[in-house]
């Protein structure tokens, strides 16, 4: 009997989703000159691709709800979301 390896889930927090790749990436320049570790990571969806922002990952879920808070302070709207 073969064993499955269980993947240990990541966690990000998704501050929006872009149609231009510009418009991240300036999201992204802003929240890395804050600190941040920001990335995009691109979605595809009924034909459309999307340009999301995250910010991590977290291995830990509490640490990403707790950098999550710091956003929110910071005027984002996170949210807490699995990675990849």
């Amino acid at each position: 009997m073969a064993s499955t390896a269980v993947e240990t889930p990541a966690w990000a927090i998704q501050l929006g989703a872009f149609s231009t790749r510009e418009k991240a990436d300036g999201l992204v320049a802003n929240l890395r000159k804050r600190g941040y570790r920001a990335f995009v990571l691109e979605y595809r969806a009924s034909g459309k691709v999307l340009h999301r922002v995250r910010v991590g990952p977290e291995q830990d879920r509490e640490r990403a709800v707790a950098i999550a808070e710091r956003l929110r302070k910071d005027g984002f709207q996170p949210v807490v979301a699995p990675h990849p």
